[in-house]
């Protein structure tokens, strides 16, 4: 859901980029799990704000620069419970991370796994990762657009079914 970028100012005060739209919406999901190097733990900041494009945060006793600063690249996760429902067809990026990326029948060919999604403005994107089985070596980088690119996501079989050209 994001992740933390540096210190702020002297009293302990985060940088984070949040990867919620609108980017403050982060500070509505609570509490916060912080991950770093594999070490997991539950926060709840205490103060939160815009500042630029991302966050300031205090989070409770980290109150000096040195310790705000030894967050740095940690990541926010969130708990799944505490996000929105979405509507049907619409879907969260960790929800299609690790899905089985498939051309569409009849042609279909195993072109990999969803290894992530990228915000590139003009719309989303699935950077699809090969795998065991994969039918080259190569990542793509799909555009998520449902109905012309995306034909189907079905989370229970852990596949999303696209219509793309191998050869690209």
């Amino acid at each position: 859901m994001g992740r933390v970028v540096g210190a702020f100012g002297v009293r302990g005060y985060i940088r984070v980029m949040s990867y919620t739209v609108p980017v403050d919406n982060l500070l509505n999901y609570l509490p916060w799990f912080l991950d770093q190097g594999g070490r997991c733990w539950p926060v709840e900041p205490t103060a939160g704000h815009l500042h630029g494009a991302g966050l300031i945060v205090k989070l409770p006793g980290y109150d000096d620069r040195d310790r705000a600063q030894a967050l740095s690249g940690a990541l926010i996760q969130v708990a799944p419970t505490n996000l929105p429902r979405l509507p049907d067809g619409e879907y969260y990026w960790y929800q299609l991370a690790g899905l089985k990326v498939m051309t569409c029948p009849p042609d279909s060919g195993f072109l990999g796994r969803v290894e992530r999604m990228m915000a590139t403005g003009a719309n989303d994107v699935m950077v699809v990762s090969p795998c065991p089985g994969s039918l080259d070596d190569r990542e793509r980088l799909l555009p998520y657009l449902p109905g012309r690119v995306i034909q189907k996501v079905c989370l229970e079989e852990g596949l999303v079914e696209v219509d793309w050209d191998t050869a690209f």
